[in-house]
Parts: structure tokens; sequence; C-alpha cells
């Protein structure tokens, strides 16, 4: 994912991805972008400004 932070280049492969703006959970978590990487088995999000650039 473009703008993210790696510290390590492990070939990853996002699966799977969504905004969430719902209120099931914490506050901090809305209007973030989670996505899923297949090769760490990893769930990982960005959390994004008002102007939806990745912070």
């Amino acid at each position: 994912l473009a703008g993210t932070a790696q510290t390590q280049n492990l070939g990853g492969a996002i699966t799977g991805s969504t905004f969430y703006d719902g209120t099931d959970f914490a506050t901090p978590w809305r209007g973030n972008y989670f996505f899923a990487d297949y090769n760490s088995g990893r769930i990982n999000r960005a959390t994004l400004d008002a102007s939806n650039n990745i912070t």
C-alpha cells in the first residue's frame, strides 16, 4: 500500500480491504482503511487525515 511504512519487504499480497466508518468498534478505528496481507496472515490498517492522506 503506497504511503504506509514498511520495515521489511516480504513480498506481501493484499487480498482484501475496506474502509470502516461504522460505530461497532472503538472511535479511533473509524474512517480507517483496513487491509489483509495473505503472506503474513495479518490485518493492517492505515489511518487517514481529513483530506484522506495516510498519516
